[in-house]
């Protein structure tokens, strides 16, 4: 990953400071393939901090094991450092 151009992104995004343009960046800079993904792993994410199990994640968000597995290993290895129950 290129640094100059992900410190372009972390400030951009340091920067917003409410909804509506936080909504505006994220649909310019990203597909809505990619916005659905990363909303999705966030919140995988959150109930796995909230205690749910992957049975219930994956039935309740029609995910495969594979995919809450992986938020589960990122998780784990500190990926998501900031607390993602106060989204």
């Amino acid at each position: 990953l290129d640094s100059d151009y992900f410190d372009v992104l972390v400030v951009h995004i340091k920067n917003i400071s409410t909804e509506k343009t936080a909504r505006e960046f994220i649909l310019s800079v990203l597909t809505p393939l990619e916005a659905y993904r990363i909303g999705q792993r966030i919140t995988i994410v959150s109930l796995l901090e909230c205690g749910y199990d992957y049975a219930d994640i994956i039935k309740l968000l029609k995910v495969s094991s594979t995919t809450v597995a992986r938020a589960s290993r990122q998780l784990q290895d500190g990926m998501f450092a900031y607390n993602t129950n106060s989204l």
